[in-house]
């Protein structure tokens, strides 16, 4: 008895290849070995015949999703006779038809890097790898990036730390390429966020594109801040509607005790969408600056009930290499502060210092890198 295998599948070319062990012991000797094959239950039809010295047949031109049943059958010289192999069966299913790839989102990472998270069907159907393509503010000059060969899992993520996140929009896909080095599926097209702004009088405007690329669409937009004294951006704003061009405008008024440099970022949100994902994609951060502004008083009373403390009246004045300094007559040093927002009460040590004329100077950074320095008198009364 002659038992056939199926040892092998080519879905790139649609073929198998069959083999089987040579018939022992036939009457009258091997002439040769006839293929027959059944499709999809059908009954078994002649296929092929190869000669006596040869176990193995490709069938070729296979056809996807069919079931294909094989039997080999070892004829005589003469044809007086003929032995039939086991029956093999096995369903042909063409590699990677069903793939997908799908870019979960593509977000700015840091004010550095660009993050592209793609969604593959690679924990069920295997393939050769995942190309990332990029077009720079286009979507049409489309060129390879990267690339990551099938790791067994569905999802890859890209980082592009070459983008200039300040300045460029960039476009983002990928394909699956299969065993066969042919493309199977190619993903949505994505892009980042690009944030822009400027400020006004007490005004800080952010402006940004609509990220349009998500199955699920966006949901909202929310803007985060971060002031010179705070340690970490903030979210003031979490509900603003998608346009095509976005704005948002902050109105720092009476933020002017936090310093002339405020920062900016942007986080889109997705609805769910048809795989159970609602994503965030962020911008880039931007810096926009208010114009310090500072008004220094010549006279206080330190035992009056307003105008007790000596002090500069800054507006959106940075911390930043902030020096206020009083002196006496005699150059010597009274009182110092860093902070933009203090001042001097009169004493020294908890003693009130005579009426008289005394010494200030103040310096601080503009927001260019340059220093402001003034210097001047005050008169304390009582």
């Amino acid at each position: 008895t002659m038992m056939l295998v199926v040892d092998y599948q080519d879905a790139c070319r649609r073929e198998a290849k069959l083999s089987w062990t040579a018939y022992q012991n036939m009457q009258g000797g091997i002439e040769k070995y006839e293929i027959y094959v059944s499709v999809n239950g059908a009954a078994l039809q002649y296929l092929s015949e190869v000669s006596a010295n040869n176990t193995s047949y490709i069938a070729t031109d296979l056809e996807t999703n069919q079931t294909y049943c094989f039997v080999v059958a070892a004829v005589n010289n003469g044809a007086m006779a003929k032995a039939y192999s086991t029956k093999t069966c096995f369903e042909f299913v063409e590699d990677e038809t069903a793939d997908f790839a799908y870019i979960r989102y593509v977000s700015v990472e840091n004010n550095h890097h660009i993050a592209i998270k793609v969604f593959t069907s690679g924990d069920t159907l295997p393939f050769k790898k995942i190309e990332l393509y990029r077009s720079v503010n286009t979507m049409n000059h489309f060129t390879l990036f990267s690339a990551q060969t099938y790791n067994g899992t569905a999802h890859y993520t890209f980082i592009d730390s070459t983008a200039d996140v300040q300045t460029t929009l960039y476009y983002y896909k990928s394909l699956i390429i299969n065993s066969c080095d042919a493309v199977a599926t190619e993903s949505n097209t994505a892009h980042n966020i690009l944030l822009q702004g400027e400020a006004t009088a007490q005004q800080n405007t952010c402006r940004w594109n609509e990220y349009a690329t998500w199955d699920g669409g966006v949901a909202h937009y929310a803007v985060y801040r971060k002031m010179e004294t705070d340690l970490d951006f903030a979210q003031i704003e979490n509900s603003i509607f998608p346009t095509n061009y976005n704005t948002y405008t902050d109105d720092v008024a009476a933020l002017y005790g936090f310093g002339s440099v405020f920062q900016y970022y942007v986080e889109a949100t997705e609805n769910v969408n048809q795989y159970g994902f609602n994503d965030r994609s962020k911008s880039n951060y931007i810096a926009l600056t208010q114009l310090p502004n500072t008004y220094i008083p010549n006279a206080f009373s330190p035992l009056a009930m307003e105008n007790k403390v000596f002090m500069p009246i800054n507006s959106f004045v940075s911390p930043a290499e902030y020096r206020f300094q009083i002196f006496d007559r005699y150059g010597n040093l009274l009182f110092f502060t860093k902070d933009p927002y203090k001042g001097w009460d009169g004493r020294v040590k908890g003693d009130l210092m005579p009426i008289g004329v005394y010494v200030y100077t103040l310096s601080y950074k503009y927001p260019d890198g340059k220093i402001y320095q003034t210097k001047g008198t005050v008169t304390l009364v009582k």
